[in-house]
């Protein structure tokens, strides 16, 4: 895995914890949103923005970032977060 990449996964799992309250438990890329979290839609929105809000902060500011819907659809784990957000990285 590069080091962007490890940057990213990293900062994801950060956000994750952060969000759900979850300081000293580990997130793993299995760990699920829905079943494990207990996310709700608006949970699943807050996580998917501040994501985008730190890849853009991560960017040499070539555009804005976003998630694209299609992504965000297909998203239930955190391991699916961190590769959607790979993906428009382009790592």
């Amino acid at each position: 895995m590069s080091h962007d990449a490890d940057k990213i996964s990293d900062m994801v799992k950060r956000v994750v914890k952060a969000i759900f309250c979850l300081d000293g438990k580990e997130v793993t890329r299995e760990t699920n949103f829905r079943e494990d979290l207990i996310a709700d839609t608006l949970d699943m929105v807050d996580v998917i923005m501040e994501v985008e809000y730190q890849l853009n902060a991560l960017s040499s500011g070539e555009g804005v970032i976003i998630i694209p819907e299609e992504l965000c659809d297909k998203i239930s784990t955190v391991g699916d977060l961190i590769d959607a957000a790979k993906k428009v990285m382009g790592v």
